[in-house]
């Protein structure tokens, strides 16, 4: 297993629901915090990280809202 890890900048944040356009914070994580990467899986549209947030939840973690589509 490789020792991959990733420094979040900021905070993961999702819509509340889908009818809803406010967001809210997606796990509980520490800003500029390296967190292990356990998996990734990628697409031509997305990738997604797996990893365990700061009380040990794991999590996807998607990109695909920072492309544009």
């Amino acid at each position: 297993m490789s020792n991959f890890k990733v420094k979040l900048i900021e905070i993961p944040r999702v819509k509340k629901s889908d009818k809803s356009t406010e967001l809210i914070d997606f796990g509980k994580f520490t800003l500029d915090k390296k967190y292990r990467v356990y998996s990734i899986y990628s697409s031509e549209t997305f990738t997604q990280f797996l990893v365990s947030d700061d009380r040990g939840v794991f999590l996807w973690i998607s990109t695909d809202a920072f492309r544009e589509k």
